[in-house]
């Protein structure tokens, strides 16, 4: 029984991360957009910056992070 549980968590694990791949690829052109739309908030001045909320810490955040990751 230990055997049988045992497989169906490997199997599952493996179905999991090829989930999590396919979403990984499915979602990389949305995230392109929003770092190329957070790029081009760097090109702002401070002043406008604050005045729609937004720091230019957490922009370079959102920038930097992976493409792969969401």
């Amino acid at each position: 029984m230990t055997t049988v549980r045992h497989t169906h968590t490997t199997t599952h694990a493996a179905a999991r991360s090829g989930r999590v791949l396919f979403d990984a690829i499915l979602g990389f052109p949305r995230r392109f957009r929003e770092r190329r739309q957070l790029n081009a908030l760097l090109g702002y001045d401070d002043f406008l910056l604050r005045d729609i909320g937004i720091s230019r810490d957490s922009i370079q955040r959102g920038a930097g992070r992976s493409l792969w990751r969401d």
